[in-house]
């Protein structure tokens, strides 16, 4: 089978690098379905998540003098009443806050900064408007010969008689990311998780079909992230969430490190997400999503805590992506 190059484009929006990869269909792998996404299709839908992405940040940077935040910033919070957008980043912000115990704050520094909820709003909102109706939209399989309707043929399998547009998506914004396949593919991500103390190598492997995931640490901007009062006696250096969002995702990545090792433990069992922590000493906590088991690969680092379910092996074809911190 002939494998079909990945479509990467990368792009500079919201101070933040983003990488746009878009897998089509092998050759022969469908069964000569319809014909695969054009590039210059592909180039449209760069084009768009580009547009959309500038326009989220002319509404939430906290560096645009005439953002809708720095607006809130300055006491003018007409936006509440004015924008839906911001009425949702602000709501969103508001219940993070609660449902982290106040280890999120989008007040914490006393200046409003929704920056930990929108961003990945709007990696996951670009995702879906953008990309997810590559891999859900479908087209009709042809016959390769004469390219007439090979319903019939496919008729014991109805999954067969259809493909979508591509095989897989993913949009990576400064290393957190939504990806995503066709129901029709067991096409899988290898994400690997940087190691902080040497940036060229990987903690562990992530081998995701779809999801989100995100990482904060301190490595990278130094301590950026106001943390607890427990924080100081449980210290985490870089935290990595996976769960179904990268809206919820980032937030919890954020929350979990500011918390500290105990209070991280506490809300990835509690609320069900993925977790994998890193502590000062180099020793891994790994917590399991709830109702998801996954294919994970470690590095030499000690996983912690004992008893978690074995992960399923997996021997499906797998295209590597990294994700950083924050």
């Amino acid at each position: 089978m002939m494998t079909t190059p990945l479509f990467i484009r990368a792009i500079g929006v919201m101070n933040i690098p983003f990488t746009i990869m878009i897998k089509p269909w092998d050759a022969g792998f469908t069964n000569n379905h319809a014909k695969n996404l054009s590039s210059t299709d592909c180039e449209t839908v760069v084009s768009n998540i580009r547009d959309f992405l500038g326009e989220v940040d002319m509404k939430f940077s906290t560096f645009k003098s005439e953002s809708l935040v720095s607006r809130a910033r300055l006491g003018n919070w007409a936006p509440l009443l004015e924008d839906s957008e911001f009425m949702e980043i602000y709501a969103r912000s508001a219940l993070a806050k609660r449902i982290t115990h106040g280890s999120f704050d989008a007040f914490t520094t006393g200046l409003y900064d929704p920056t930990g909820v929108a961003k990945g709003w709007a990696i996951e909102q670009a995702f879906q408007r953008f990309l997810k109706p590559l891999i859900t939209n479908t087209t009709t399989a042809q016959n390769p010969h004469n390219h007439e309707d090979t319903s019939e043929v496919y008729s014991k399998n109805p999954s067969e008689r259809t493909r979508s547009l591509v095989e897989a998506v993913v949009l990576n914004g400064g290393g957190d990311m939504q990806f995503g396949i066709s129901q029709a593919s067991q096409f899988e991500w290898n994400i690997g998780i940087e190691n902080p103390a040497e940036p060229n190598t990987i903690l562990a492997q992530y081998h995701l079909q779809n999801g989100a995931v995100a990482t904060s640490g301190f490595s990278k901007r130094g301590h950026h992230i106001v943390t607890t009062e427990a924080f100081n006696k449980e210290a985490l250096t870089q935290v990595t969430v996976v769960t179904g969002s990268i809206t919820d995702a980032d937030m919890w990545a954020t929350a979990c490190l500011a918390a500290g090792e105990s209070a991280a433990v506490g809300m990835a069992q509690s609320n069900g997400f993925g977790m994998l922590a890193l502590r000062p000493d180099s020793r891994l906590i790994e917590i399991q999503q709830i109702h998801q088991t996954w294919d994970i690969t470690l590095g030499t680092a000690q996983s912690l805590p004992p008893g978690n379910p074995s992960p399923c092996k997996s021997s499906h074809a797998r295209t590597s992506v990294t994700t950083t911190q924050e």
